[in-house]
């Protein structure tokens, strides 16, 4: 069987790779193309049996909702005379691999076709999500995906599941994708425009030329006063006169504990 899902979306354009996705395609290029499929991520997801069966046609119509919702999904990685970059599309058509077995072999069939999916590499410009079917008497029992781990990782390949498990139970998804691939990179474009003109300013500062040291001397320190102050008798006693710590100049003299005001001995 030909399936095939064709997909729309109003979001589009042209962007260079966002960072995580330029580490990636360094990583790819280094081990080579007989080597790139280790970087692949599959998925492999049992189609839920509350609702009834569903047709493969109308998997391959989830498929297409799904792919209209990611821009990740739709962007095709390509080499330029600049270095990678990628482009969104507007729309486009994923073809849809099938496979027919009876319904005891369906779990076997299903793990062997997203073995295959996964077991080449993603070409330049290529559509970087691959998908299968396993039929069943008619009735679609699994969808196995493979995405290229340029545009997405292990946690976006768990949302693109969650989202065609939803659809295939619900029909509908609610609220928007939590982030788009061209919002990301259009992030990390502006957070590089940030840190260029900081890193400018400190380069600038840095290459300013330091003010010499304040040559003004630090004020002497006033001399240590005495620190016996004012002794305090009582008139026409015999004991020994009870001596007061001394008081800063603009304080007001001391007091006695007994009399006040103090009569100081001469």
């Amino acid at each position: 069987m030909r399936l095939s899902a064709d997909f729309a979306a109003d979001r589009s354009g042209t962007a260079e790779l966002a960072w995580g996705q330029r580490d990636i395609w360094e990583a790819i290029q280094k081990v080579g193309p007989d080597s790139a499929h280790y970087f692949n991520v599959p998925r492999l997801l049992a189609v839920p049996g509350a609702g009834g069966p569903r047709s493969p046609r109308a998997v391959a119509a989830a498929l297409a909702q799904v792919m209209g919702r990611h821009d990740a999904l739709r962007s095709l990685v390509r080499l330029g005379a600049e270095g990678p970059y990628q482009e969104v599309a507007a729309a486009g058509t994923l073809p849809i691999e099938t496979v027919e077995v009876a319904r005891d072999a369906a779990d076997g069939a299903a793990a062997d076709l997203v073995a295959r999916l996964a077991g080449r590499s993603f070409g330049d410009g290529e559509q970087p999500l691959r998908a299968g079917l396993v039929v069943c008497d008619g009735a679609a029992t699994h969808v196995a995906l493979v995405l290229n781990h340029v545009v997405a990782d292990w946690h976006a390949a768990d949302v693109v599941v969650r989202d065609l498990r939803m659809l295939l139970l619900r029909g509908a998804i609610a609220g928007p994708p939590p982030s788009q691939l061209l919002d990301l990179v259009r992030d990390e474009s502006m957070a590089s425009a940030r840190s260029d003109r900081a890193i400018a300013q400190w380069e600038t500062l840095l290459r300013t030329p330091c003010r010499p040291p304040c040559s003004r001397k630090r004020p002497e320190r006033a001399r240590r006063r005495d620190t016996r102050g004012p002794c305090c008798r009582r008139p026409g006693s015999t004991a020994p006169a009870r001596c007061w710590p001394a008081a800063p100049a603009s304080a007001p003299p001391p007091s006695c504990s007994w009399r006040s005001p103090c009569c100081c001995a001469s």
